[in-house]
Parts: C-alpha cells; structure tokens; sequence
C-alpha cells in the first residue's frame, strides 16, 4: 500500500494550502446579516454584482447575495437599542440619544411621531433605501422579492449551530470512550476528524466560498464522515493487534472513498445544472474533504496508531 509518510506530506501541503485560505476567510451573509435578492424577468439581463442564475421554462431567475450597508447595520443596531431601552423603561435620555443617533444617519427626522413608531419607519425606509439602490443599477425590466437577515438573526443562528456542534462532540467523545475503554484511540479519532474539517474549511476559503450555512451543512456531514473511516480503521487495529489490518482497511476505506466521492460529484453537478447554491456548496465541501480524509485517515490517524497504538492503547 501507499508509503505513510508520502500521505503525511500530502497531508501537510494540504494543510498550508489551508493555511493560505484562512487568509481570505469571510462569512456568508446567513452567518454576518445581509440581503438576498431574487429577480424574474423574460429576457436576459445583465448583472452587475456576484449572482447565480436558474431558468424555468423561458423565465430567468436570479439570486443576489449582498451584504448590509454600514449605515443600515447602524440603524439596525439603534432600532434594537431603542426597542430594548423603551421596553426596560430606562433613563428617558439614554432612549432620546438613540433617536438622535437615528435622525443623524438615515436624515430623516421624528417629528410628532412615537420613538416606536419612527425608528420602525426609519427602519423600512432605510430598508427600501438599499434595495433601490442596488435594483437601480440593474437594467431591464423585472420583477424582484427580498429576504433580509438581520446581523442579530445571524449571530444567534451561529451560536446555536455552534452549540449544536460542541453537544455532538460530547456525545460522540462519551461513546467513543466507552467503547474503547481508553483515551488514546478518543484523541486518534476525534483529532484527524477535526483535522479534516479544519483543512477542508480553508481550502473552501482559498477557491473562494464564503463560509454560509451550506458550506457549514457540509462540513457537518464531512466531521460524521471522518469519524467513521477512523473509527474503521482503528477498530480494526485494536479487534486484531496486527499492523497490516491498517492496510486492509485501507483497501475498504479507499472503495468507501470512491463510492462516496461519486454521489458527491453528482450532487454538485445537480447545483451547478439547476443553478442551486446550496449544493453546490455542499459538494465542493464534501468532494475535497473526502480527498483530505483520504490523507486523514491513512497518514495521520494509520501513523499514530503504527507509531503508539501498542504503547497507549
């Protein structure tokens, strides 16, 4: 079978081409607030910002990602302040200054109106502010709808996919445990899923992607992938105590690979054909983490289980 060490330098090139990636590294607007615009129209247009396109029939379908303005995301985080300081009937004037910081960005005065009443009338219009500014530049004749996520939806949609994330880990720590019965094959396991997750993330920077809830659906699905190649690999190990069960799960694990990386391909090739981004996203993460795991698993986790299995298992 393949030289380890060759699959430890693949796997460390990966990991600076990783490394690269993280440079570039930003959130999708699911994750940092922002619009998505859809806009119908019969004939072609032109669009002059980072989009995809569907088609139904002789309809054009086309879906912008654009991030909140700053002065947008300002008036948004007033509106919250406003709202909470009206509710908690704090000092008057704490309230009063938010107002005034209000009419200071969108320009629009209070006059006789609540503080209610105007920062949600501030709100819409800066709202409808940002979309004809952006519609305006678009030729053609159309119709269009908007979906907007606010930076608040979004932090909080974070933190609980985030919290998700950590209970699984625990729960997946606490079988593991339990069923080895010992510490080092939890860290062999846990580590190179971690490891393949965390290189596949800054690849996916590197061509481009920004981080939204689809690339993070993928890299969910990659971190169950992982531990189970390792777990394959390392019961195999621990159930015979011979060296040469790597290889024979090597064999398995590389027929595991194919097979999967050709229902991944095919799940891109339906996102790219159908014009749907979300799997698209999915299988660009799910096709190069699956070439990652192969490093993974058969160099990292095979080396440490050749190099300490019989010392700490």
């Amino acid at each position: 079978m393949l030289d380890r060490k060759l699959l430890l330098i693949g796997l460390g090139i990966a990991a600076l081409f990783a490394i690269i990636g993280y440079l570039s590294f930003r959130l999708g607007i699911d994750f940092t607030g922002g619009f998505v615009i859809t806009i119908i129209s019969e004939q072609p247009l032109t669009i002059p910002f980072p989009h995809t396109i569907k088609t139904s029939g002789q309809v054009n379908i086309y879906e912008i990602s654009m991030r909140i303005d700053r002065d947008l995301e300002q008036v948004i985080s007033l509106r919250n302040d406003l709202v909470r300081c009206l509710r908690e009937q704090v000092n008057v004037s704490v309230c009063d200054t938010y107002v005034e910081r209000l009419e200071s960005i969108s320009e629009i005065p209070m006059g006789n109106s609540s503080a209610m009443d105007y920062v949600d009338s501030v709100y819409e219009t800066m709202v409808n502010r940002s979309i004809s500014n952006l519609i305006s530049q678009i030729p053609g004749e159309y119709s269009y709808s908007y979906n907007l996520i606010t930076p608040t939806l979004s932090t909080e949609l974070f933190a609980k996919i985030l919290s998700i994330f950590l209970l699984g880990m625990v729960f997946v720590t606490i079988y593991i445990i339990y069923t080895f019965k010992t510490w080092f094959p939890t860290i062999n396991i846990l580590s190179g899923a971690l490891i393949d997750s965390i290189i596949t993330l800054g690849i996916v920077s590197l061509l481009g992607f920004d981080v939204d809830l689809s690339i993070l659906v993928g890299l969910l699905v990659l971190f169950g992938y992982s531990l189970d190649t390792s777990v394959l690999l390392v019961s195999n190990y621990y159930l015979t105590r011979r060296i040469d069960s790597i290889d024979e799960s090597m064999k398995t694990g590389i027929s595991m690979i194919m097979s999967s990386l050709l229902v991944f391909i095919i799940i891109f090739l339906i996102g790219i054909i159908l014009g749907i981004s979300f799997l698209k996203n999915i299988g660009v993460v799910l096709i190069i983490g699956l070439i990652v795991d192969f490093f993974t698993s058969w160099g990292y986790n095979a080396y440490l289980i050749q190099r300490f299995g019989d010392r700490y298992g």
